[in-house]
């Protein structure tokens, strides 16, 4: 992780999907505007998206047990986070899913241990963007 002002918090992650592809995910946390800018790749192809208050307003609606700030937060853990389990005892687990030639579905789980599943925090889709463009960003 790196902290590049007060409100912005930079993470890296690399994960695998369901068929075992790696990927690179660099997300920024930008807390004074509650935005998430997501750079993906798998150095064949990469995306672009960004994470609003709106959306997470709108994905916290699937989870009415969760307000949107809550849901936010627990999104940002995810992010923060990765594939690991902290202190608090929560991992998450990261898809892609190709939509078209140029989309992909982003999609991060809470890893249930207790129930031995998965449940969807959120998704995200990201448009495909340059490879060197955003393969730059991770340097």
């Amino acid at each position: 992780m790196a902290n590049s002002n007060d409100n912005e918090f930079i993470y890296f992650i690399k994960l695998l999907d369901d068929q075992k592809e790696k990927y690179f995910l660099k997300s920024t946390i930008d807390e004074q505007n509650h935005t998430i800018l997501i750079h993906l790749t798998n150095l064949k192809q990469s995306w672009v998206g960004v994470i609003n208050r709106e959306q997470v307003r709108l994905l916290a609606k699937k989870f009415p047990s969760e307000s949107a700030d809550s849901f936010y937060s627990h999104t940002q853990r995810a992010f923060s986070k990765g594939n690991k389990a902290d202190a608090d005892g929560k991992s998450y687990v990261f898809n892609c899913k190709k939509l078209d030639k140029n989309r992909i579905e982003f999609i991060w789980k809470e890893k249930i241990d207790a129930l031995n599943s998965l449940k969807i925090i959120g998704n995200v889709e990201l448009e495909e963007r340059p490879n060197d463009e955003v393969i730059q960003v991770f340097s």
